[in-house]
């Protein structure tokens, strides 16, 4: 599997070549076409090694940030159902509170109409 990166590192690679070889051309020397085959499967090799290597890396990043983002939205899920919760119980909390405010005659400090005498 080739990806365009590795496509184009190669391009850019045949390109340089293919310039080497005109300017070497144009001094009037010559290399033996063995010489730059060999030269060229070997770049492409490494090409070939350094990409496989990035694409495992990249992999298992991607592994491991799949499992980190499947915790994370366990503990999203358990934070809103806590939420949930925590929200009906001050709602149950504020209604006893008013009942019990009506029940002692409106509410107020000191626990209704009677004054300390």
């Amino acid at each position: 599997q080739s990806t365009w990166r590795g496509r184009a590192e190669m391009v850019a690679l045949l390109e340089s070549k293919v310039a080497e070889l005109q300017q070497q051309l144009g001094m009037g020397t010559a290399i033996p076409c063995s010489a730059v085959d060999a030269k060229g499967k070997e770049d492409i090799r490494k090409l070939e090694l350094r990409n496989k290597a990035q694409l495992e890396q990249a992999t298992a990043e991607l592994e491991s940030l799949k499992a980190e983002h499947a915790g994370l939205r366990t503990k999203h899920e358990a934070m809103k159902a806590r939420n949930s919760t925590l929200r009906k119980e001050v709602q149950d909390l504020r209604a006893q509170l008013q009942q019990q405010s009506q029940r002692n005659g409106g509410g107020g400090v000191g626990g209704g109409d009677t004054e300390p005498g």
